[in-house]
């Protein structure tokens, strides 16, 4: 694919400063990754979240700024676990973002992991999209150079699979399908994604079942993830995707166009 062979130049850190910058955040220095993501997404933006979604602004020890983080710093390190996203919170990982609550004031936070765990379930999807659509907002501008000549931005997208854990709930959601032993084990969760052709960066993707009856395409899971494009972007897809409704749904959300 272009994208891939595009990878080396993109992020190449002795071309351009912006894609160093990229290249560092897939083994970030702690501190400064926490400065980059307060700086997209500050405290007054999950204030304003809390109140456009009608959401109760939590104080204590786990807002949604403190989870949010949390999660991105357990994704990026490993993943890493529950207790170990505790530990670095308890080691002052989260920064100037802890509240001023009781319990941090005298030092009585405590190291089990259920109130984190209970925090993470609680987190409104609608704010955990949005604090996701801001991040990639600001840091695209702050990586919108693009190459020389490139008057609007492009994004290539593709769609892939996912295998979960074995777990009911999401056996019920993303079917296993079958084959002809009977029926699979894994269940499977149906992504496609857009990437920014210059940047690198890839905005939120859209995902579904993709057996059984709750299977969702990857043509109406593109023109999901469409609305969330610049209006003047390109996008540029592979052969798999039927261009014919996918090009009208373009017209239809004002993208600026798309090819294959």
């Amino acid at each position: 694919m272009i994208f891939a062979e595009s990878w080396s130049v993109i992020f190449s850190p002795s071309e351009n400063k912006e894609g160093a910058l990229c290249l560092y955040m897939n083994s970030p220095e702690q501190v400064q990754l926490l400065r980059l993501f307060q700086r997209a997404a500050p405290q007054s933006f999950f204030l304003e979240l809390a109140r456009k979604h009608g959401c109760r602004f939590r104080d204590g020890i786990y807002t949604n700024a403190v989870v949010v983080w949390l999660m991105i710093w357990q994704r990026l390190h490993g993943p890493r676990s529950l207790e170990a996203a505790v530990q670095h919170l308890l080691q002052g990982g989260a920064g100037d973002l802890v509240s001023d609550c009781k319990r941090w004031t005298e030092d009585t936070v405590s190291a089990g992991t259920a109130a984190y765990c209970k925090a993470r379930q609680k987190l409104p999807t609608l704010i955990a999209e949005e604090v996701m659509d801001r991040i990639l907002q600001q840091l695209g501008a702050e990586l919108q150079e693009g190459w020389v000549g490139l008057k609007r931005p492009i994004f290539v997208v593709d769609g892939s699979s996912l295998q979960l854990k074995h777990a009911p709930a999401l056996v019920r959601k993303f079917s296993p399908g079958d084959n002809q032993h009977g029926e699979n084990h894994w269940p499977i969760m149906r992504i496609v994604v857009f990437h920014d052709v210059w940047s690198g960066l890839a905005l939120r993707p859209s995902w579904g079942a993709m057996y059984g009856d709750k299977a969702v395409s990857e043509q109406a899971l593109a023109e999901q993830a469409l609305e969330r494009l610049p209006a003047d972007a390109v996008g540029w897809a592979t052969a798999i995707l039927e261009f014919s409704h996918t090009r009208m749904q373009c017209i239809r959300v004002g993208v600026g166009g798309f090819c294959g």
